[in-house]
């Protein structure tokens, strides 16, 4: 019998299709504006954040629910052509893979939509079921972008194989203002989503609050000033963000936390892996669409100061 070596990082992860259209600016409610350079292509956070962190040169394992239809054929397609393990992909005869509607504005800032279609089978249960395929990992993962409630199952699952985890909690899910954080190591929510999980007004006083509720670090990403880490003891730093011409940021915070869990599963220091993160997150942003706009290890060499 061939054994098939582990995987060192695990995600557990959201796939949709991104549908995307430019506009000069977003509509007002009920109106209706004329858009150009539509695009189609896959997206969810998951499947983004397991791409960056393979373009890292970390071996990587997907686990994630979609269709089986065209869709569902092209996300097995992109993520073996991109190194990323699919063996333990669940696809659905029922239900279709997921979509997003993505608006990007002349700041390159963005509204997204999303319909979770195979991706909102992920719950507590799924991740049960498939919790074996997580066996050996160095690193777990899980976004908000399946069931809030199957994110932290996955986290939990995570925490009793031994794996660091970390939890990106995108998009914002109400359900985790009160939820219990104490299988997640690392949390790397952005400044608005940090604002709606705690409340306190300012990246300083969110980022010590959701340190407290986890193991390890919160990690707050705060765009073009780059990112901002506290621990538990009261300590903390900032990664300042590389000066870009901003495009899209669509697939800024995927590029960040893809890149932080292959920085951390290849031995770097937390601080060191943020601020690696934090360069390749800039990177991430001079490029439209997410897949071609997330960088390569390369890519982070040459653009180095």
């Amino acid at each position: 019998m061939i054994t098939v070596p582990h995987a060192d990082i695990v995600v557990f992860a959201s796939y949709l299709v991104g549908h995307s259209v430019v506009v000069d600016r977003f509509p007002d409610g009920g109106q209706t504006l004329t858009g150009r350079d539509y695009a189609k292509g896959p997206g969810g956070k998951g499947s983004n954040q397991a791409i960056q962190a393979a373009r890292m040169g970390a071996s990587v394992s997907i686990i994630a629910s979609i269709g089986r239809d065209a869709d569902g054929d092209e996300a097995m397609a992109l993520w073996e052509g991109e190194g990323v393990r699919t063996a333990d992909v669940v696809r659905s005869a029922e239900v279709p893979t997921g979509v997003g509607f993505i608006q990007i504005n002349a700041e390159g800032e963005n509204t997204i939509v999303i319909d979770l279609g195979a991706t909102g089978l992920m719950t507590p249960t799924f991740i049960r079921a498939n919790a074996g395929a997580a066996k050996g990992a160095k690193i777990v993962m899980a976004q908000s972008e399946f069931p809030a409630a199957g994110a932290l199952e996955a986290m939990a699952v995570g925490r009793e194989l031994g794996a660091l985890t970390i939890f990106n909690p995108a998009p914002m899910d109400r359900w985790l203002c009160d939820a219990d954080l104490s299988n997640v190591d690392i949390i790397t929510p952005n400044e608005g989503e940090a604002e709606a999980l705690v409340g306190l007004g300012s990246v300083e006083s969110n980022g010590r609050a959701l340190a407290a509720r986890v193991r390890k670090a919160a990690v707050i990403t705060a765009g073009a000033d780059g990112a901002y880490w506290f621990l538990p003891d009261g300590s903390g730093g900032h990664a300042p963000a590389r000066a870009v011409d901003v495009v899209d940021t669509t697939g800024a915070g995927d590029a960040f936390n893809g890149i932080l869990a292959a920085g951390l599963v290849q031995g770097l220091a937390l601080d060191a892996a943020i601020r690696m993160a934090s360069q390749g997150a800039s990177l991430a942003c001079t490029k439209r669409e997410v897949i071609p706009s997330l960088p390569r290890l390369d890519d982070l060499t040459a653009a180095a100061p």
